[in-house]
């Protein structure tokens, strides 16, 4: 499904008088829809919605505060991406990350508020640790306001993880406040293409891979000398 300019619009579902779901819906593409502020409203059924959409892919949706309510679960989902959506400050709720066990792909790309991609609720704790069992491509491009994946103390798991691209993420120090666990990656990348001959960087693990990567930033930053014109 691929929806556009219904620029009026400020909910692209509203459930809240009768419940609605799709359950065929697989694919869900929506773009240029500048009053939408959220995907779906809180409902008690909103984890239905959606329950077999395997692709969501949502740009240039200016006012969207929230993808998705915390009751939504997106279990069968295996792709995620997000772009020039400037009014996210975070991108997934706790309970909603975890019910992502089918992720295989998440890009997030110029989202000039996004502060952090989880962001835990009050109330919400994690059980032991956040797993994306099958996510195997990370990337996060121009993201001014990152500070982490993850705020909370959360621990984090990617067992299938072999792509990471960090790109134009000037605040991110560090990749999570948690322990991170990714056995199968072995670099972090500065550039988009996946297979490209860039070898990247690596520290052992993704915490200590961003504050090199931070650091050398910084001392860049320190050294390169600034032309101001008048």
């Amino acid at each position: 499904m691929k929806r556009g300019r219904l620029q009026r619009l400020d909910t692209y579902f509203h459930l809240q008088l009768n419940f609605v779901a799709f359950p065929r819906l697989m694919g869900l593409n929506l773009s240029g829809l500048h009053k939408v502020q959220h995907l779906l409203k809180e409902n008690a059924e909103s984890n239905k919605v959606f329950a077999n959409l395997k692709s969501l892919e949502i740009s240039e949706c200016s006012q969207l505060q929230k993808l998705v309510p915390a009751s939504c679960y997106l279990e069968n989902l295996a792709t995620l991406e997000v772009s020039k959506c400037h009014g996210l400050i975070n991108l997934l709720t706790l309970s909603t990350s975890e019910s992502l066990v089918n992720l295989e792909r998440m890009k997030m790309s110029d989202c000039k508020m996004m502060e952090e991609i989880i962001q835990s609720q009050v109330g919400e704790e994690a059980e032991d640790c956040i797993v994306f069992r099958k996510l195997e491509y990370l990337g996060l491009d121009c993201l001014p306001s990152l500070t982490s994946f993850c705020l909370g103390n959360y621990a984090l798991e990617f067992p299938s993880l072999e792509h990471v691209v960090v790109r134009q993420c000037p605040t991110m120090k560090i990749f999570s406040q948690g322990v991170v666990d990714a056995p199968k990656l072995n670099k972090v990348k500065p550039t988009e293409e996946e297979d490209g001959d860039d070898e990247g960087c690596w520290e052992g693990n993704l915490n200590d891979t961003k504050k090199k990567l931070f650091n050398e930033m910084n001392s860049k930053e320190k050294i390169e000398p600034t032309l101001q014109v008048q």
